[in-house]
């Protein structure tokens, strides 16, 4: 997946080295290789192509697909997203479901103790 910003001076397309705009820094500096003027520019800047964002349908947190075979960061969730559609591959634990798990391990540690 490419991400990229547009120079502010010659339109000139400068591509980043970071994978979404979920990875870029709130500010960071880049320089045109074509008309050297360097700008500071945040995520609201950074373009991205063939990305989709949406709520996990397992955790319902939201995501950014790329396409082809994705894993959700928050449930682990295996996702495949093709042609605009999501399909589940593999079903992972919502982290609700694991808090409350925690919760009630910690219960039954603390009543039989």
């Amino acid at each position: 997946m490419v991400t990229y910003v547009k120079c502010r001076c010659c339109g000139n397309v400068i591509e980043l080295p970071f994978k979404t705009r979920f990875n870029v820094p709130f500010f960071f500096k880049v320089k045109c290789k074509v008309c050297n003027y360097e700008d500071v520019y945040t995520p609201s800047d950074v373009w991205e192509e063939n990305v989709m964002y949406m709520s996990c349908p397992i955790c319902g947190m939201l995501i950014a697909l790329t396409p082809g075979v994705n894993e959700c960061k928050y449930c682990n969730s295996k996702l495949k997203l093709e042609n605009g559609k999501v399909e589940v591959l593999e079903k992972g634990e919502s982290p609700i479901v694991k808090l409350f798990k925690t919760i009630i391990t910690f219960k039954i540690m603390n009543i039989n103790t």
